[in-house]
């Protein structure tokens, strides 16, 4: 008898032992991160999702907001191998239409709901607007106020969808570099945290998340570290011991396979992306929204080395800038990785691209004319230089430096692009860019193509495109933050798209100001109109432009200028006469004039055309 309350004791205790472990093997999972939605096409479309812990997850969509006839995706269980994050993909989707989601966590309901719109079919013209940026969240370089505070406006916009074209999170400023060299995507771990701090709950962009699919693009530092190739990170210190010496010492810190297989891995794993075309040769794919095509460009995992365009003459002891032959940003045959190379299956898609408007996505900024700004940093390399607003002096060589790692750094590439859209008369390529921390739009006079260059979401500006202003460079010449505005605040690209006839490309900073617009007009349609036009004075843009070795410059001359000499010339930067094209009596009516720079070294050149007293001067630009 004396045993019978320690039994019965004994008894409760193992039911509330038991009935502890019952209520944990059934608690259920949270989801701790925004939900990122993409992939989306007419069809369907993919989700991110990431729990507290292990479980099963699906999304639940509809077209009403009480999810009345709900349609389901995919089921995954997330587990601890995987960060508890998984990919979902819903199918059967209507096209053009509003879908609301949640996620369903072990069969729950979770109670936060998103919505998007499904894309409309495929060569569809219809009227719409999208967004895009880059460089966020990165700590050590932004301000202390107002920090993701532009996506408060791109939510007013209403995007159909955003591009986020890199250097998010800022994951490599671990990196203790050049004293240790353990990139941080060499931890495979490191990778998968990044895209837990990109998704943050409460940080600004996660109400776009809510309202939008997202498409995204790593850049330099979050896929390997500053101005990365496949291969290495480009690293410059000065050789004097202050901190704005203009001698520099500059090299490529060699990297490990593991980090770039790692950032593609990640990139796969966790964002609910498109089908890759080439896993082994990175993320680059491409998107159809209508008649819209987005080509989104890896400029990374395929790139050469920046600094091997670069050499120290061992004589006069200068920098020069000589790239070597197969020198590219976008990849060729011999980058790393198996199969087509990313340049081949870009041109071809471009060629094979039957939409209206073809988005180029390059992290970087295309900007071909910016090779002037490359070789002025080279010529004045022992110099010194002063950033508007900015106390602190810049080396003029350090400036070169960084602009190897764009577009104008590689210019074999960048011709043969331009090459081969002039060549099989592509038209309506527009790029969108990133990367210089800052924004500036060009009509592709300067550019080679229409670029908005949208590169400062959450960042502090560098105010390059001012400086570029300061010393006569020209390059963006439909506004931007140093042109239009002296105002440096965080700022997004917006694309508004009028069906067939036109698309129109405008910056917007946080506060809702429009500082720079442009519109391109839809050249299948206005080409014609443009011919049929009567002869009018007018200097045209020559073509192609870059080029290399020759170029066609065309001109009008009217009726009320009939008998009166012409002359058309060029001059290099410093406004020294180089040849004469054209020194006669013209008729009325149009012209055209070859010129051959064989024997003329790379750079900016402008050519001017006089008929009495009226004058026009274009400027043109020669790589090699």
């Amino acid at each position: 008898m004396r045993q019978f309350p320690f039994t019965i004791f004994a008894v409760i205790i193992a039911a509330f032992l038991l009935s502890v472990g019952v209520q944990n093997a059934h608690a259920v999972a949270t989801v701790t991160n925004a939900i990122v939605g993409g992939g989306v096409t007419e069809g369907s479309a993919r989700f991110w999702v990431r729990l507290s812990g292990p479980g099963t997850v699906q999304i639940q969509l509809s077209q009403s907001a009480d999810f009345a006839s709900p349609i389901l995706s995919t089921q995954e269980s997330v587990l601890e191998a995987g960060n508890y994050a998984a990919i979902v993909s819903a199918q059967g989707l209507q096209a053009d239409r509003k879908y609301y989601y949640r996620a369903l966590v072990d069969g729950i309901p979770h109670t936060r709901i998103g919505s998007f719109h499904t894309f409309p079919s495929p060569g569809t013209a219809s009227n719409f607007t999208f967004a895009f940026g880059s460089c966020q969240q990165g700590s050590p370089f932004v301000p202390g106020s107002a920090r993701g505070g532009v996506f408060r406006e791109v939510v007013r916009a209403n995007p159909k969808f955003f591009l986020q074209l890199g250097d998010w999170g800022y994951p490599d400023t671990t990196d203790n570099i050049p004293e240790d060299s353990t990139f941080f995507s060499y931890d495979y771990s490191r990778v998968q945290s990044s895209y837990l701090e990109r998704t943050v709950p409460g940080y600004p962009m996660d109400s776009l998340m809510l309202i939008a699919p997202i498409n995204y693009m790593y850049d330099d530092h979050d896929f390997l570290n500053n101005n990365s190739s496949a291969t290495s990170a480009s690293f410059s210190i000065p050789v004097r011991p202050s901190p704005y010496g203009t001698d520099f010492i500059a090299r490529e810190i060699n990297a490990f396979p593991e980090g770039r297989l790692n950032s593609i891995r990640g990139y796969k794993e966790n964002m609910p992306t498109y089908p890759l075309v080439n896993e082994s040769r990175g993320i680059y794919h491409k998107f159809t929204y209508g008649n819209v095509d987005v080509f989104m460009l890896d400029l990374r995992a395929q790139r050469s080395p920046n600094q091997h365009s670069l050499r120290k003459n061992t004589v006069t002891q200068r920098w020069e800038f000589v790239p070597p032959a197969g020198h590219s940003i976008i990849g060729r045959n011999n980058a790393p990785g198996l199969g087509q190379s990313q340049l081949d299956w870009f041109l071809g898609e471009l060629q094979a691209s039957t939409a209206t408007w073809k988005f180029v996505v390059s992290t970087v900024p295309f900007n071909v004319s910016q090779i002037g700004a490359l070789l002025a940093g080279i010529f004045l390399q022992d110099s010194l230089i002063t950033l508007p607003g900015v106390p602190i002096p810049v080396s003029a060589i350090f400036a070169a430096m960084e602009l190897t790692d764009k577009w104008c750094g590689f210019p074999q590439d960048a011709q043969a692009v331009l090459d081969f859209v002039n060549a099989n008369n592509i038209k309506n390529v527009i790029v969108l860019s990133g990367d210089q921390h800052t924004a500036a739009i060009d009509d592709g006079a300067n550019a080679g193509f229409p670029e908005i260059m949208a590169g400062g979401l959450d960042i502090t500006n560098s105010r390059i495109i001012a400086l570029f202003e300061a010393f006569g460079l020209h390059i963006w010449n439909k506004g931007g933050q140093g042109i239009t505005t002296n105002e440096f605040n965080n700022a997004y690209g917006k694309i508004n798209v009028f069906g067939e006839d036109s698309v129109q490309l405008q910056l917007i900073d946080e506060f809702g100001t429009m500082f720079a617009a442009h519109t391109v007009l839809n050249q299948l349609t206005t080409e014609v109109a443009e011919e049929s036009k009567p002869s009018s004075f007018a200097l045209m843009q020559n073509f192609p432009n870059p080029f290399n070795p020759t170029t066609s410059i065309r001109f009008h001359i009217p009726k009320d200028m009939s008998g009166i000499r012409a002359t058309l010339k060029v001059y290099d930067v410093l406004g020294r006469e180089l040849v004469t094209l054209v020194d006669e009596v013209k008729e009325p009516g149009s012209h055209t004039v070859l010129f051959d720079a064989s024997h003329v070294a790379s750079g900016v050149y402008y050519y001017r055309l006089s008929v009495g007293g009226s004058v026009q001067t274009k400027r043109m630009i020669l790589l090699r």
